[in-house]
């Protein structure tokens, strides 16, 4: 067995003092983001492995949905989800960016069904005869609060309604290594949208996955 002080003088010669700074695990920081693109190219099983230069890191998927809010929206613009959802979305996008959160009229499992992009549609509609813009559509894969996964012909459905009006897709797969085998047949398993080959469904430059550890490490 190999003794503490070994253990540590490794420890002291292999990580830097910079590690212990902050901004050293940024986005630019290949450090954090070659190992992460290992890990996602490992579980989401992506059609085009994801490389360090893919990845943006922030402390929390809190925080990246503010910067989605940003990047993607103006003052007053709105991103559109499902009902029900998980309620914190709203002060994700809206504390700071003041980017509004609007509801299509969904019944619960009507959220994985093909047909869904219907009730997206008419939310759209909806909030432009409010003058207000819909910059994304935002989906929880596997779902918060309904703990079911999106079947992929509705991802496919998802891509292409947002090409269709040239928004964006947003993807909260913070569960996605939370899925267990529940034994019934037919359970939809884990595909994540990166899983999904967007060619000829919606430009790549549209489509966004958040994902965290919390969930699942240290839990």
């Amino acid at each position: 067995m190999e003794s503490f002080p070994s253990r540590q003088q490794k420890m002291q010669t292999s990580i830097p003092k910079a590690a212990f700074t902050y901004n050293y695990c940024s986005a630019s920081s290949n450090s954090l983001s070659a190992p992460l693109s290992r890990h996602i190219n490992t579980h989401f099983k992506p059609c085009t492995p994801v490389s360090p230069s893919d990845i943006v890191t922030t402390n929390g998927v809190t925080a990246l949905n503010d910067v989605l809010s940003y990047v993607l929206a103006d003052p007053g613009d709105a991103i559109v989800v499902s009902r029900p959802i998980y309620g914190r979305f709203e002060l994700d996008f809206g504390n700071r960016s003041d980017v509004r959160v609007v509801y299509a009229d969904t019944k619960p499992l009507e959220t994985f069904e093909v047909g869904v992009m219907k009730k997206y549609e008419e939310a759209i509609v909806r909030e432009e005869k409010r003058g207000v813009r819909v910059r994304a559509v935002l989906i929880t894969n596997p779902h918060n609060p309904l703990g079911r996964c999106y079947p992929p012909e509705t991802l496919r459905g998802l891509m292409s309604f947002c090409q269709k009006r040239r928004i964006h897709l947003i993807s909260d797969e913070i569960y996605a290594l939370s899925v267990f085998d529940s034994g019934e047949s037919d359970a939809i398993p884990f595909t994540s949208v990166l899983g999904v080959d967007p060619a000829g469904l919606l430009d790549e430059d549209y489509i966004h996955v958040t994902y965290g550890m919390a969930k699942y490490i240290g839990g």
